[in-house]
């Protein structure tokens, strides 16, 4: 097993894994083993994984195709258009057409691999289609995302906040979380060992729900 502080940790990780888990290893925050050893009661085993599996078997061919079918079900709707949308509707722009037109969606979940993924670029078909209209520095610059910026929140001004929230005595999650690995979770983060700042940030959420919706 390699440690799970080492670059490409993940990718070995996955590489023994079903088609489902090893979606859920792309996407999630948790890997399995992270969330059996944050979870204090796990009566069942963690299955979670078997959620895409039902909608990797929908579609049919390669690995690449299924998988974005999963992103089509999944991850687009419940979480990348949903922030998309808020955004640009409160700048009063209209990002999304025309790449969710029916017509460009069909096409694009009917190309081989081949024409998505080239080496190592990605949307190598969309990038030759438009390849005259924009130059090489727009084309080839890295994909620039708009997280905001808690690895540095949760070091510097809402540390403090995480721990109250996840190991108080008030802590509504500290029922089915391990309080040892939620603490060393929070010293690695703090003193820059690793960036464990989603993972951080889905604790704090899990609490708040919990706060709000367990009696």
């Amino acid at each position: 097993m390699t440690p799970a502080a080492l670059w490409g940790h993940g990718f070995v990780e996955r590489l023994g894994m079903d088609e489902a888990n090893r979606y859920l290893g792309l996407v999630g925050v948790f890997s399995s083993t992270e969330s059996s050893g944050l979870l204090s009661v796990c009566p069942h085993p963690l299955e979670v994984g078997s959620t895409f599996a039902p909608f990797l078997a929908q579609r049919d061919g390669e690995l690449l195709t299924r998988m974005q079918h999963v992103d089509q079900k999944t991850y687009l709707p419940d979480d990348i258009l949903v922030k998309v949308d808020r955004m640009s509707m409160h700048n009063s722009l209209e990002i999304r057409p025309p790449f969710l037109d029916h017509v460009v969606v069909e096409f694009g979940n009917r190309c081989p691999p081949r024409l998505k993924l080239r080496g190592r670029t990605g949307k190598y078909i969309l990038k030759q289609a438009i390849r005259e209209y924009l130059p090489p520095e727009i084309l080839q610059r890295p994909k620039m995302g708009f997280g905001i910026p808690i690895k540095h929140w949760f070091r510097d001004g809402l540390e403090g906040l995480a721990e109250d929230m996840l190991l108080s005595a008030s802590a509504r999650s500290a029922s089915f979380l391990r309080r040892g690995a939620v603490s060393r979770l929070l010293q690695s983060h703090r003193y820059g060992l690793r960036d464990l700042s989603r993972r951080i940030w889905s604790l704090v959420m899990l609490e708040q729900w919990c706060r709000c919706y367990l009696v």
